[in-house]
């Protein structure tokens, strides 16, 4: 008998003697089991429904997934396969329905199918990225996941594959890395990427205690091509320069880009002089002659610093500092040649960085004083100009020559700021001596072939002279001749707007740069000064007498007047008075002198 009839006999009171049919009780049982099974049956039904609607939105999710799925059976053979899994594979599935699966076991490495296998038998799944070499020209990447389901005796009843196509993803992953690890413009590696093949190149040669070299290469007067050429040409020279190098590097080396105009090369296995020497003539050699860079024929050389494995070091940064040592001492000595790194070079980085350092200390704590050497005339003796010279005293560099100073604050761009406190410092003075009454003569000050390349520089001189109520004639400029060594259109322009505001101009230290007539020409300079090195011997050799005299009467000839630096005898000063020397500058006439001794010579000089 049915179970729900069974369990309605026995609420009810029917006995087993009664005539059921005839019983009120019967009946109604009768009509409570038709209630029971129309709802029971209506239950079943919406049941039924609700699984074939779950059934149907599992097809629908398993035929419509971008994910590749297949369905194993217990004997690993292929019940189900979706369409995303033959688009990915590009593979038909009535090819592997109902078949044992060799698909993965063809495409995967040996190792992966062990691990995967194992993972399957311990944890029941697996999952990780894989390459699927599809065929001999297309290698897909995917993100590839194994998962079983095992029954109640815990074996396992099937084997579900699911793969994502991660192709678009790896390659977009890959670019990236790519844009992490090379240089966009040049294509080479970039800092980070030489720092780890440096790194990797050390800890190779430490294992085959074998030798190398690192090459740190500097293109001379970079800055020179953009601000003459603009960036674009500036641009051009280091991808020719990137791709120069790369051509004759050996194929081994890597080349890269560690900043700006800056050039790396790592070389393993350099073990003879031999090698190392023909690779860094090979490199200067193939700069010798001019290149066409898009419109224009450029001169370009490079400034080259060498550092050896494990003789200079074992690190990067302690290879890359000394390879930057010997680069910049080849920047000092000329540029256009190589040299190798020494331990004096090191101890002078040492001493640079110290200075350097406190020179931008002195600037805060304006620790500089300023002296003033009078200029005389050979014909009455009267003051014609007097000349500035800085003095620093700052406790721990006071007593480094102040042309060294000058040197390194020019170097690493500090000039500007000690320019700024001198000017500021000349023109109080000057304002101080006006309200005293004194005629003073104009006051030189000397600008630093830096300088003169700021576009800014005719507004700082006019701002500080107008700040003190000065006139620009108040202030005569002295440039130096290798201030004209890389001339450009700020220098021109600053030079002669500069002259118009009414300031004069003075050549300094003539005879010891590369002369240029023609930029005396060009920019109509007031006065040329005759370099001490050319007075210091001048009564006893010959030759000085022959320059310094040739000098004076070109000089005059071109209108200029002419001032002898150094002077320090009567035998010198009365051979340039033969000479037709205007003005001498020197000890035997004056020291430098502080701002109150000064004073007091102005007041002598005008009673």
């Amino acid at each position: 008998m049915h179970k729900l009839l069974k369990d309605q006999l026995k609420k009810s009171s029917i006995k087993k003697s009664d005539s059921c049919l005839k019983t009120k009780e019967f009946k109604k049982l009768i009509t409570l089991i038709e209630e029971t099974y129309e709802v029971n049956d209506a239950l079943f039904f919406a049941e039924t429904y609700q699984e074939k609607k779950n059934s149907s939105l599992l097809e629908s999710i398993f035929n419509e997934s971008i994910e590749g799925i297949i369905i194993q059976d217990t004997n690993n053979k292929v019940i189900r396969m979706n369409d995303a899994m033959q688009n990915i594979f590009n593979i038909s599935k009535n090819n592997y329905l109902g078949k044992h699966l060799n698909f993965f076991s063809e495409t995967l490495p040996a190792k992966v199918q062990k691990e995967i296998n194992r993972a399957l038998q311990t944890k029941g799944s697996w999952q990780g990225e894989v390459e699927v070499e599809l065929n001999a020209s297309q290698i897909i990447y995917v993100w590839l996941s194994f998962n079983t389901l095992r029954d109640r005796k815990n074996k396992i009843r099937n084997t579900i594959i699911r793969v994502n196509n991660m192709t678009k993803m790896y390659a977009s992953k890959q670019k990236m890395k790519y844009i992490a690890s090379y240089d966009k413009l040049t294509d080479i590696p970039n800092r980070a990427l030489l720092f780890k093949h440096l790194k990797k190149s050390i800890a190779s040669m430490q294992r085959t205690r074998s030798n190398g070299m690192l090459l740190f290469i500097d293109i001379d007067h970079f800055k020179e091509f953009n601000d003459n050429y603009g960036h674009p040409i500036g641009d051009k020279v280091l991808q020719f320069v990137a791709k120069r190098i790369q051509s004759i590097s050996r194929e081994e080396d890597i080349v890269g880009r560690l900043s700006g105009d800056e050039f790396l090369i790592i070389a393993d296995n350099m073990n003879d002089q031999y090698g190392i020497y023909t690779m860094i003539h090979k490199i200067l050699d193939c700069f010798k002659s001019p290149h066409q860079i898009g419109d224009y024929l450029l001169n370009i050389s490079l400034s080259i610093g060498v550092a050896l494995y494990p003789k200079d070091g074992d690190t990067p940064e302690i290879l890359i500092n000394a390879a930057d040592q010997a680069m910049y001492s080849v920047k000092k000595s000329g540029r256009n040649n190589y040299a190798f790194y020494t331990q004096r070079m090191s101890d002078v980085a040492n001493e640079y960085y110290s200075v350097h350092t406190a020179l931008k200390d002195a600037i805060n704590l304006q620790d500089f004083t300023l002296v003033y050497q009078p200029q005389f005339s050979v014909k009455n003796n009267s003051i014609t100009g007097v000349e500035v010279l800085l003095r620093c005293t700052h406790a721990s560099i006071k007593d480094v020559p102040i042309q060294r100073l000058i040197n390194i604050a020019e170097e690493t761009g500090i000039i500007h700021n000690i320019s700024n406190i001198v000017l500021n410092m000349v023109c109080m003075q000057l304002y101080k001596w006006g309200m005293l009454g004194l005629t003073v003569p104009p006051i030189a000050i000397n600008l630093s072939r830096k300088e003169l390349h700021e576009k800014k520089l005719v507004y700082t001189i006019h701002n500080a002279l107008t700040r003190y109520n000065l006139d620009p004639s108040h202030i005569e400029l002295e440039i130096t001749e290798s201030a004209f060594l890389h001339e450009n259109n700020d220098v021109q322009k600053n030079i002669q707007n500069l002259q118009k505001l009414g300031h004069t101009f003075s050549i300094d230290d003539y005879g010891t740069g590369f002369s240029s007539l023609s930029n005396i020409k060009t920019f109509s300079f007031d006065k040329l000064k005759i370099d001490k090195s050319f007075i210091d011997n001048l009564a006893s050799e010959k030759e000085d007498q022959v320059i310094v005299s040739a000098t004076i009467t070109m000089a005059k000839k071109l209108g200029l007047q002419v001032i002898a630096e150094g002077v320090e005898t009567i035998e010198q000063a009365n051979l340039l008075k033969i000479f037709g020397c205007d003005v001498i500058q020197g000890y035997l006439y004056s020291r430098p002198l502080v701002p109150s001794a000064m004073e007091k010579l102005l007041l002598a000089q005008e009673v």
